[in-house]
């Protein structure tokens, strides 16, 4: 029969749950450090409006040249 992985390394239930406990907190800490890396819809604003309005340019630029290929001939 298969011996339970890393069995040696906890030998008792409480040196197993101060080890979960440990990873929690880490976890814990890790996310809170995620979370103040993230863009507010405030602050992502002016950026959207930025990349729509060169959007809308580049493709109303590609549909006039279109337009006027088709018209010229």
């Amino acid at each position: 029969m298969a011996e339970p992985r890393d069995l040696a390394e906890y030998q008792t239930d409480h040196d197993l749950l101060i080890r979960v406990n440990t990873l929690m907190e880490t976890m814990a800490n890790d996310i809170k450090e995620m979370k103040s890396h993230f863009v507010t819809q405030s602050e992502f604003w002016p950026v959207k409006v930025l990349v729509y309005g060169c959007a809308g340019m580049i493709l109303t630029s590609v549909i006039g040249a279109l337009l006027y290929l088709v018209i010229r001939q």
